[in-house]
């Protein structure tokens, strides 16, 4: 049997994808989309990083993104 293994990304995206805000949008794009890199922290960060270097509009959205996730507790 395999466990999953899951970041702190993973958690902050699954507490925060119902927001109705851009926090939200970017937790649900993220649970959407079949290529996000569940369970991998460091590819996790790229994602969010290559998604605000493709979509300029977004770079406020991601930076808000990761200040949240900084102060994001589990526990």
């Amino acid at each position: 049997m395999i466990i999953p293994s899951y970041t702190i990304i993973d958690a902050f995206i699954k507490m925060n994808y119902e927001r109705d805000d851009v926090i939200g949008d970017l937790c649900k794009d993220a649970q959407a989309d079949p290529n996000f890199p569940i369970g991998k922290y460091l590819e996790q960060l790229e994602y969010f990083r290559q998604l605000g270097m493709a979509y300029p509009q977004l770079q406020d959205a991601v930076l808000m993104f990761y200040n949240e996730l900084q102060n994001f507790r589990m526990f």
